[in-house]
């Protein structure tokens, strides 16, 4: 056999499974086709949503045999004429209790319109859904995006600008109203400008909106007699399905305004029973819900997830009694990092470690001297000890030094870091370099300016106080400004009157894998923080997001060269990829970390 792969055809009703074969046969084996082994006897073909193995019989091709299993087969292995098969584990029995999970989760608007935060987002995904969704599983087959409130994935013409979904027929919210087509254009509107969704976003009409005023007639017109929608994009969009992964319709009444306190009705397994902030928010179970795709959507296993929201954010002796059940911390503290060192020596199999898709970085303002000068910009890359910096997150476990903006899950990527003492030819950062940094802020005739580096009390402390004593060692007169909170803080340096400030921290988090990632923030509008616009690079983007539209593979070399020049061009300074901690109870079974969505808490057990 030369050549075998499995085929998911989606359809209406049922999907239809198939294995094909190198030769003209197509052989129906039931619902997600998912391992292949062949043997003496035949081709053994797993069923991973039909909960069966078939055996083929490559002579007739034709399905001669079937076993029913008592769960989803996991892997196909013969040895000595005997078929192995590994399952998912069940969760019979599991279904029940609360589970509790620690401050730190949740920041921000809990409006799914308005939701900006990876965390957020992340949490109360068990409640939100969108027309397609991220498989709800662990490890990298959660990375597959799949039909979640649509009955399949969408019908793309009109050279990739035409996307045509059906909504799936007896969907309710956790009000109980029915799930309209219509309500996927109401939550577009609701949710450009919000942090949730760009103007980046191509959708036809998209360019007028502002936040708080959106007409997409033009770029979504859905039918709720039938149940369609269709998007019209000005441009091709290769992002666009993950976008869909995020916006979840919005029922008809829902006031245009973020509801603050008042929960959103969901279409999820969960809903929002109470939010107080600052003290907790509570899930409990979607009563109008039912599983339509086991693969995005699955039942949730605990009855109730609560969320402590107040409280201090270190007490780990609180998962070892299990009154918490999940508690990220913060790594910026030292006597922090030693406890969880002793927890994981205790309690190895209750501790995890996972990278984040994220960068912390320092922003430098290239409107504002002495940053409007690339020599500066680049002297400051030089200077930056991103050890030292890294030392104050636990080191390169938690805080792994980089010099470019996106982290190492994005597709194509490659180390490149011209900013080190010996720089190499795989791309890492090795040591500051002082004396070249001191050159380049020398023939820039800036020393002895002062500079202000912004951020707020809170996780960048440390790194901004590793940035500002890089602008020290050049000779800059350099201190920290911290803004009361988040919200001012972000406030100000987006401030466009103002032109932002001088330089500040900045941490993105919940960054797309694709090629594409982050490079939207330097388009010239809207500006970044760093309020760079080079046109040059501007059309590069431009054109490399036409190229990914049609011809990803060929898009991923544009994207390494535009992000080379933009790290040679220095906007801002890169520090490192953070991870994060996770410490669970002994009372949590079933733990399961997806790429895009982060812990499933939904999926967890509690004994």
């Amino acid at each position: 056999m030369t050549d075998s792969r499995a085929d998911l055809t989606p359809s209406s009703s049922i999907p239809l499974a198939y294995f094909a074969l190198a030769f003209p046969a197509t052989i129906p084996v039931g619902t997600g086709p998912d391992s292949v082994a062949v043997g003496s006897d035949g081709v053994w073909v797993s069923g991973e949503f039909s909960e069966e193995i078939v055996r083929i019989d490559p002579a007739e091709d034709v399905v001669v045999e079937r076993v029913p299993i008592a769960n989803r087969p996991k892997g196909l292995a013969i040895s000595e004429s005997r078929v192995w098969f590994a399952v998912q584990a069940s969760g019979v029995g599991h279904r029940g209790g609360r589970l509790v999970v620690g401050p730190g989760g949740l920041e921000g608007s809990i409006d799914p319109s308005y939701m900006s935060w990876a965390g957020t987002i992340s949490s109360l995904s068990a409640a939100y859904d969108g027309l397609v969704g991220y498989a709800r599983r662990g490890g990298s087959e959660g990375t597959q995006i799949v039909p979640n409130l649509a009955v399949s994935l969408p019908v793309v013409t009109a050279g990739e600008t035409r996307y045509e979904f059906r909504l799936r027929s007896g969907i309710r919210y956790s009000d109980g109203t029915l799930v309209r087509a219509s309500d996927f254009r109401r939550a577009f509107e609701r949710a450009f400008g919000t942090g949730l969704v760009g103007r980046e976003v191509p959708l036809q009409g998209a360019e007028a909106c502002t936040r708080g005023s959106c007409d997409l007639s033009r770029g979504v017109r859905t039918n709720d007699a039938t149940g369609t929608i269709v998007f019209r994009l000005r441009r091709p969009d290769s992002e666009f399905l993950r976008t869909l992964t995020i916006v979840a319709p919005i029922p008809r009444g829902t006031p245009d305004r973020d509801t603050g306190t008042r929960p959103v009705p969901s279409t999820g397994p969960y809903m929002i029973e109470s939010y107080v902030p600052d003290r907790a928010l509570t899930l409990v179970r979607n009563p109008y819900f039912h599983v339509s795709s086991s693969v995005a959507r699955p039942d949730g296993f605990p009855d109730e997830i609560e969320f402590r929201l107040g409280g201090p954010r270190t007490d780990v002796p609180a998962v070892e009694r299990a009154q918490v059940d999940v508690a990220g911390f913060p790594l910026d503290r030292e006597d922090v990092r030693e406890e969880l060192d002793a927890f994981r020596a205790r309690h190895p199999s209750q501790f995890h470690v996972h990278a984040e898709q994220a960068t912390v970085l320092l922003f430098l303002n290239t409107t504002h001297a002495p940053f409007d000068d690339v020599r500066v910009r680049r002297a400051v890359n030089y200077a930056v000890d991103r050890a030292a910096i890294s030392g104050s997150y636990g080191g390169p476990t938690y805080a792994l030094p980089t010099c470019q903006l996106r982290p190492p899950g994005t597709i194509g990527f490659r180390r490149y870091c011209p900013y080190t003492a010996a720089p190499s030819r795989t791309g890492e950062w090795r040591a500051p370099d002082l004396r070249r940094a001191r050159r380049l802020v020398a023939a820039s005739g800036t020393r002895g300016m002062r500079v202000t580096v912004w951020t707020y009390p809170g996780f960048w402390e440390a790194a901004a106080g590793g940035s500002v004593r890089a602008l020290e060692q050049l000779g800059y007169r350099a201190s920290i400004r911290r803004a009361a909170d988040l919200d001012s803080y972000i406030a100000k340096v987006t401030d466009e009157k103002t032109r932002g400030v001088q330089a500040g921290m900045i941490g993105w988090y919940g960054v797309p894998r694709t090629a594409s990632s982050l490079f939207e923030l330097l388009r010239c509008v809207p500006p970044d923080l760093s309020f760079f616009c080079d046109e040059r690079t501007d059309a590069r983007i431009e054109r490399a997001l036409e190229v990914q539209a049609t011809d990803p593979d060929r898009a991923i070399a544009l994207w390494t060269r535009i992000e080379r020049d933009i790290v040679d061009l220095a906007p801002w300074v890169p520090l490192f990829t953070p991870s994060h901690s996770l410490l669970v109870s002994k009372r949590v079974g079933n733990y399961q970390f997806n790429p895009e969505s982060r812990l499933l808490l939904d999926q967890l057990w509690v004994r």
